[in-house]
């Protein structure tokens, strides 16, 4: 009997420390400046020039974990909005996971035509490798949803440059 349980004890270990081999290492952190380029459909659009093109810059940070082609990460920036008519800024908060390409996250936008301002909530659906996203949005007003009409918009996101890398 002791040597059975000696073995069991002894295969166990073996397939713990097997496992502990196998283990995903810790996700790398990658810090980076970013640049992107919306296309916001106004509700009521009838040609190109209707609806509004915006430019982004911001920051972000994310983590990546090799094995299963899979990240998370969450960042700020500004958008600059226009539709040649009018124009717009938006200081904008959000974060995204990504699973073997499939990317859906969510982002917080504070619009104002510095008289008014309209605070969106803006979930996205796409896909996205590493910094670079692209991905389908549906803008949601929460407030003053007169200030900025629209409704769907298409964004790509493009890493710029690396500020800081660390990997465990």
């Amino acid at each position: 009997m002791k040597k059975i349980i000696l073995i069991a004890v002894l295969l166990f270990e073996i397939t713990m420390a097997d496992c502990q081999n196998r283990l995903p290492p810790p996700p790398a952190t990658t810090y980076s400046i970013f640049g992107g380029v919306n296309i916001i459909n106004k509700e009521k659009a009838e040609y190109f020039f209707d609806r509004f093109i915006s430019a982004e810059i911001g920051i972000d940070r994310r983590f990546v974990i090799p094995p299963i082609a899979a990240g998370y990460g969450f960042y700020f920036s500004n958008e600059f909005v226009t539709n040649f008519d009018k124009f717009y800024i938006a200081p904008k908060i959000g974060a995204n996971v990504v699973v073997y390409g499939f990317m859906i996250g969510s982002e917080f936008a504070l619009y104002s035509d510095f008289k008014r301002n309209s605070l969106h909530i803006i979930p996205l659906f796409g896909f996205g490798v590493g910094g670079l996203k692209m991905d389908f949005r549906i803008n949601i007003p929460l407030n003053n949803k007169d200030l900025l009409p629209v409704n769907v918009g298409f964004g790509v996101t493009v890493p710029i440059f690396t500020l800081k890398k660390i990997e465990k």
